[in-house]
């Protein structure tokens, strides 16, 4: 009896020992915790993090109690003040924290398991492993169906799991070293438990690994197929939206280039058009009082003639001619609502003007219609290749908006006869343009061939970081984009004046940005598209979404599952245990009996295996050892007789 009481004396100290280490490690551990959430009040102030806080901290104080009690011989009570607090604590962390659920349910069934064998009497270790295993449940269902929007600080879900790690590495030291003294059932129990566990965990291991694989394979080859269909369908509105705005462009450069050569063909008719049997400058003309000519505003077409210039035949000729473009130039204007006017120039400054807006009357008498720019850049010196020639965008003083001017030389032979001109509201192309939209913010833009801006939202100027209010607003043509916005945006612009075309990501405000361009041909102006990456890869984050939706799912149903095998597991375990551990038990309560003096005491035998044999080898002992001591005390009654 004094060996079992020192026995008992023994396991009583080990498991001060053990509550002692083990509140330390505990306090420790909760406090940097605390200290750690501590530090992201203090940078964030996210009420969850003041919770997660204040819970740490009170855990620490509790492990705190423990080690205070343990040193005063009240171990049961001390360990069970801070179990209990961390069996609230981590299901409270859950709810409050996402993404580490599994791993603290996890880790919380094995640490604290181990540390309820180390530290609490074998009376009521089963009472608080049950609590344990309902606490690490619902740290992990928490976590798995709680709320979305819970905290998910990186640098904490980092810090935590490794303090967590630490002090289960601390308690696997104290648990094989008291492992010599668990009973046969424990260990085989712990054995059973921990190679199924290592082999369930190698097989789930392999499972996720490979699912994940094939589930990040699919998810990388839809995000490319989104990507690439994303930007070609970027690339393909550019290019229509271009076409649209070439062919707008195109018509009119041929409906001017048509005029000029129908007024050339005009030359080759001869002296009956000259001498002006459809219109005559001779009797239409009228000489205004500042000197120079203008003609009745009933006639189709209005004529003007500067002061400098004198009526001599030769011009009688040309106006008499370029008269019979009423045939023609009136039904240009009629086919394009976006031409304003179409007139005909001389090399003299002679010009007949459609519509009939009485010319002669709104210039002043010097006027000289060959100075202008669009006249200047169609001559021999400047279009040598006597084509079609496009002005600089400029407001139209009579309230026409932002228009261009498209001439073609006309030729009579190899001589130069002048220019026909066509004025073109660019609204009816920037308003086309300023209708893209493209996703939810995109937007479309023009330039010129010298990077000024046609048209742009307020959005634009943002991009290249031009403030609007700074420009005159009936002067934003004038505004160029080139070396404006980052080296990659300028990169863009000098692209898409070169006429160039294509598809680029930018950096524009730390949102990566797509930016499709392409040349409009006819004139060398360029569009240009803007949208933000992910607002054209929608699908993308929705099939995310549904990934990681689909993956909580089968992570909810798994961890169901292994949650069901491992209680499984252990029912099993504890069965097998007592089967195996029974027998033998029984033979050590025959053994104590036979030491407390009963030699009659015999060993069951209920199996055929080693622990049958055994106490079959055991009763037979018993049975010698019967027989030996009476024959000696035959011997003792017989030399005693003696």
């Amino acid at each position: 009896m004094n060996a079992d009481r020192n026995w008992l004396n023994t396991g009583a100290q080990t498991r001060g020992r053990n509550a002692f280490w083990i509140s330390i490690i505990l306090m420790a551990a909760f406090a940097a915790v605390s200290v750690r959430f501590g530090f992201i009040v203090v940078t964030s102030g996210i009420w969850q993090s003041v919770v997660l806080f204040v819970l740490m901290g009170l855990t620490a104080f509790a492990a705190g109690i423990s080690l205070h009690l343990s040193q005063r011989d009240s171990v049961d009570k001390g360990m069970g003040i801070a179990i209990t607090a961390v069996l609230i604590a981590l299901p409270v962390s859950s709810l409050l924290i996402k993404g580490l659920g599994i791993f603290l349910g996890m880790t919380q069934l094995i640490g604290i398991s181990v540390v309820i064998a180390l530290t609490i009497a074998p009376t009521v270790t089963i009472r608080w492993i049950g609590a344990n295993l309902v606490s690490a449940l619902l740290t992990v269902v928490l976590d798995l169906f709680g709320n979305t929007d819970r905290f998910a600080q990186q640098t904490a879900r980092f810090f935590v799991p490794v303090i967590v790690l630490f002090g289960l590495f601390f308690f696997a030291f104290l648990f094989l070293r008291e492992f010599r003294n668990f009973s046969l059932r424990a260990k085989i129990v712990i054995g059973i438990l921990v190679t199924g566990g290592v082999a369930l965990a190698a097989i789930t291991y392999i499972a996720i690994v490979n699912t994940l694989g094939v589930t990040n394979s699919l998810s990388n080859r839809l995000e490319t197929s989104v990507s690439l269909l994303a930007e070609e369908q970027l690339i393909n509105t550019v290019f229509t939206e271009a076409d649209l705005a070439n062919q707008s462009f195109g018509n009119i450069a041929e409906e001017v280039t048509g005029l000029a050569a129908y007024w050339s063909n005009l030359r080759e008719r001869g002296i009956a058009l000259g001498e002006g049997s459809y219109w005559d400058a001779r009797t239409s003309l009228v000489q205004l009082e500042a000197g120079h000519y203008g003609n009745s505003p009933d006639d189709v077409s209005s004529v003007y003639v500067p002061a400098r210039v004198s009526i001599d035949d030769q011009l009688v000729a040309t106006l008499n001619e370029s008269a019979h473009l009423d045939f023609y130039a009136p039904e240009v204007l009629e086919t394009h609502s976006s031409i304003l006017a179409v007139y005909g120039i001389d090399p003299k400054g002679a010009t007949r003007y459609y519509p009939n807006i009485n010319l002669a009357s709104l210039l002043p008498p010097d006027f000289d219609p060959t100075t202008r720019p669009y006249y200047e850049i169609t001559s021999p010196l400047f279009n040598p290749q006597r084509i079609a020639r496009w002005s600089i965008p400029y407001v139209d003083a009579a309230g026409g908006g932002l228009v261009v001017t498209v001439a073609a030389p006309v030729y009579f032979g190899d001589e130069f006869g002048g220019v026909v001109a066509a004025d073109m509201r660019l609204a009816t192309i920037t308003g086309q343009i300023e209708q893209i939209r493209i996703g939810q913010t995109g937007y479309a833009f023009m330039l010129d061939d010298a990077g000024r801006i046609i048209s742009m939202p307020p959005a634009g100027y943002s991009l290249f970081g031009i403030d609007p209010d700074l420009i005159n607003p009936d002067e934003y043509f004038k505004q160029t984009v080139l070396a404006q916005g980052t080296e990659q945006l300028q990169s863009v612009t000098n692209r898409m004046v070169a006429g160039g075309s294509g598809l680029l990501v930018v950096d524009a405000n730390d949102v990566d940005t797509y930016v499709a361009f392409a040349p409009i041909l006819a004139n060398g102006y360029s569009v240009g598209l803007v949208v933000p990456v992910s607002e054209l890869q929608s699908a993308i984050t929705v099939a995310r979404e549904e990934t990681r939706s689909q993956i909580e799912s089968a992570a909810r149903l798994a961890f169901l599952l292994l949650a069901g095998m491992f209680l499984v597991a252990v029912a099993i375990s504890l069965g097998i245990g007592g089967v195996i551990a029974s027998p033998i038990v029984r033979l050590t309560e025959t053994a104590n009996q036979i030491v407390a003096g009963d030699l009659t005491a015999r060993a069951s035998v209920t199996s055929r295996d080693e622990t049958g044999t055994l106490a079959q080898a055991f009763n037979t002992m018993t049975s010698r050892l019967r027989e030996t001591l009476a024959g000696l005390e035959q011997r003792v009654e017989e030399r005693t007789a003696e």
